[in-house]
């Protein structure tokens, strides 16, 4: 799981630093909430279009979670999803995937590692004239533990410039 997470960090650290980055990687984002919980993500678009069909993938850990606890979380969210719109500026987000947990020192379960899945439904605003994204939507998690439909969260970040276009996928 260490190297899995080393990749994802590396690839979304290289995809903010390199423009060559844009061929591969569409987005990155901070997400707050979301199967991630606190993470960094990178998404690749499977069409040249805006709307479509998408990967994505991240890494989000928590740590410390109160004076008497210093634990730590870690998650990688990996995905699919569809953006559906008319434009470019406002679309609607569908999507599921599987998050991987690992976690030393919860103050409820202690050590455990393990995985749920989650939906995706939400609003993305991504202006066309500029990289800027904001996300926001219900992701709702299911795994072994039950059901948890009010769950969703925030996120902010960017689109890479595709080369041959010259303009934000």
């Amino acid at each position: 799981m260490k190297k899995l997470l080393q990749i994802v960090i590396l690839l979304a650290i290289g995809g903010i630093m390199r423009p060559a980055a844009a061929q591969f990687l569409h987005s990155g984002y901070l997400e707050l909430g979301g199967p991630g919980l606190i993470s960094l993500n990178v998404e690749r678009r499977l069409t040249h279009e805006t709307n479509g069909l998408g990967l994505r993938v991240g890494a989000g850990a928590v740590i410390g979670f109160s004076d008497a606890t210093a634990g730590t979380i870690l998650a990688l969210p990996v995905g699919v999803n569809y953006l559906i719109g008319q434009k470019e500026t406002n679309l609607l987000e569908l999507g599921a995937g599987i998050t991987c947990i690992r976690a030393n020192n919860t103050p409820l379960k202690g050590d455990f590692q393990g995985t749920f899945g989650h939906f995706l439904a939400g609003y993305r605003f991504q202006p066309r004239e500029s990289n800027f994204m904001f996300r926001v939507f219900i992701s709702p998690i299911f795994g072994i533990n039950g059901w948890k439909p009010a769950y969703g969260g925030v996120s902010i970040g960017m689109r890479f410039k595709n080369p041959k276009t010259t303009r934000a996928l």
